[in-house]
């Protein structure tokens, strides 16, 4: 499936334990690939569904918020509401209290209450604060109109099943594994495979990474950042090298661009350039290789690509 897990491990856990039943967290917004405005925010909340809402502030603090349904009006009762602070050494949450004023959204801004509000500047770009009011449960932040933050991302929180729907039988996992670690290219002049996988947000590139790593290895293993990683390889002495990279963007600035991507598979880029979706790769640039290196033949046949 799609579902996109970005946020570590330990502490996704902290975050899931503030819900009383099992759930799962999808990805639907990313500031940096979808965009910094709100328009682009708010268009990215389903029509149905329950959300959190997560701030990465550059002191290395998160703060968020889950609402029980997509915001609709300017005050919005929900009586599930609640804000919370996670960072290195704690996690709390905070209810709400004022349950008819928890969530509050017009054209320039959205929040919960007056704890914490994302809202457009002058520029149209979104800017966060924080704030104490008496809508949810007394959080103790300090009052601050405008805080650096590193992120804003939206999730939709989905229910998880206790029970698998079916049972299934991996009777297939040792002779997958054989023909995995036996491969050898059919060139005799390449003696490694890299497999480029490319797709927008959630398609599940790091997912299906995963899932050969846990076949690999005879365990389930999982990345440390899914969904977000710039890179993440099958570490067995295999002569197949599976490559996550970061995701195509919804346009030409945000994430990997189609035209960095095929300037990369047609051996244009040196080893070790990073792309960020801002500096394209072009003639005109120092770095760009008229030339490609041996390292990839004309037929390109020690490279696939896999469109998500």
């Amino acid at each position: 499936h799609s579902t996109v897990r970005p946020l570590l491990i330990p502490v996704e856990k902290q975050l899931l334990q503030f819900f009383p039943e099992p759930v799962r967290l999808q990805l639907l917004y990313k500031a940096p690939h979808h965009g910094f405005k709100m328009s682009d925010l708010i268009s990215k909340f389903d029509q149905v569904g329950r959300f959190v809402v997560i701030v990465y502030l550059e002191s290395g603090t998160m703060k968020g918020g889950y609402l029980s349904k997509r915001p609709e009006s300017y005050c919005q009762e929900d009586r599930g509401a609640f804000v919370f602070e996670i960072d290195h050494q704690k996690a709390n949450v905070f209810p709400v209290v004022k349950h008819r004023n928890a969530i509050i959204l017009n054209k320039e801004s959205f929040g919960f209450g007056d704890c914490l509000t994302i809202y457009s500047n002058k520029d149209k770009t979104l800017c966060v604060a924080v704030g104490f009011d008496d809508t949810y449960t007394p959080t103790d932040w300090s009052e601050e109109l405008e805080v650096p933050f590193m992120d804003v991302e939206l999730h939709r929180v989905g229910d998880v099943l206790l029970n698998p729907w079916r049972e299934l039988s991996w009777t297939e996992k040792g002779s997958l594994r054989k023909n995995v670690v036996s491969f050898k290219p059919a060139c005799r002049s390449i003696n490694r495979v890299r497999v480029l996988l490319m797709g927008p947000p959630g398609s599940g590139k790091s997912s299906f990474i995963n899932s050969v790593r846990s076949v690999m290895f005879g365990r389930v293993l999982l990345l440390p950042f899914i969904g977000t990683a710039t890179k993440g390889f099958i570490k067995k002495p295999t002569a197949v090298t599976l490559c996550d990279v970061l995701a195509l963007g919804d346009g030409e600035t945000t994430g990997l661009t189609l035209t960095d991507a095929l300037t990369v598979i047609k051996g244009h880029a040196p080893e070790g350039h990073k792309v960020d979706g801002i500096c394209f790769l072009s003639g005109s640039n120092n770095v760009f290789m008229m030339i490609p290196s041996l390292a990839w033949d004309k037929d390109q046949r020690n490279l696939h690509v896999i469109f998500y």
